[in-house]
Formats: structure tokens, C-alpha cells, sequence
């Protein structure tokens, strides 16, 4: 859900499932980073290889779930 809150200072505001699950998952991810799926992961593994692959255990929403780490390998 989205939309613009307030009548003296409007301010848009975006809340909902998909937020809290963004918030959760950004919260887990080191910096200087990127985070993919498991299924993302599957898919590009296989085809790339300057980059290193780190799995790492997510609570999102409540539920565990595996992602991957990628992170530029040094020297490539």
C-alpha cells in the first residue's frame, strides 16, 4: 500500500508485507554486497567465475530460508 501522508508536510509513504520483507533482508545482507535466491543462484553458477558465492541462512518473514552472497573475486 502506498500514498501520501499529511496536510502540512506531505510525505509518501510505502508499508506493507513486501516492505517488512525488504527491511529483513537488507538487515542480514553484509555491506558492499549483493544477495541472490537460491534459485537465482542455481541458474548462474555454473556460468560465471569471477565472482564467489557465500551461502548464508535468512530469516525473512519468519521463515529460514537460503541465499547466496556474491562478491567479486580479488585479482579478476
Amino acid at each position: 500500500m502506498c500514498g501520501v501522508i499529511g496536510d502540512i508536510k506531505p510525505q509518501f509513504s510505502i508499508i506493507g508485507t513486501q516492505v517488512d520483507m525488504a527491511r529483513d533482508i537488507c538487515r542480514q545482507t553484509p555491506g558492499s554486497s549483493i544477495l541472490i535466491s537460491s534459485q537465482s543462484f542455481k541458474k548462474i553458477v555454473n556460468k560465471v567465475n569471477n565472482f564467489e558465492f557465500m551461502e548464508q541462512d535468512m530469516t525473512i518473514m519468519g521463515n529460514l530460508e537460503k541465499a547466496y552472497v556474491v562478491k567479486k573475486r580479488r585479482g579478476i
